[in-house]
């Protein structure tokens, strides 16, 4: 699952729907909607590395979690 889900709380929402035989299209959907948060965290984020090289935004991506956005957000919001 780590391959194709990144986030570990859909990871653990997965599981338990998975454990309680729940439909599939509500284990993917609700793991879908759970990492749709990352895309609300790069939208805040976005136009303070926009100059940014992109090998650096593309490491950023991948290694953005919410605790490196908590970190991001301290230092280019406030």
């Amino acid at each position: 699952m780590s391959v194709g889900i990144f986030a570990e709380a859909s990871q653990l929402a997965a599981l338990q729907l998975i454990s309680i035989n729940a439909h599939m299209l509500v284990i993917i959907y609700t793991a879908l909607i759970i990492n749709l948060r990352m895309v609300l965290y790069s939208l805040s984020i976005a136009p303070y590395i926009q100059k940014v090289n992109n090998k650096w935004k593309a490491l950023l991506a991948y290694s953005m979690t919410d605790q490196s956005y908590a970190m991001s957000s301290v230092h280019f919001i406030n």
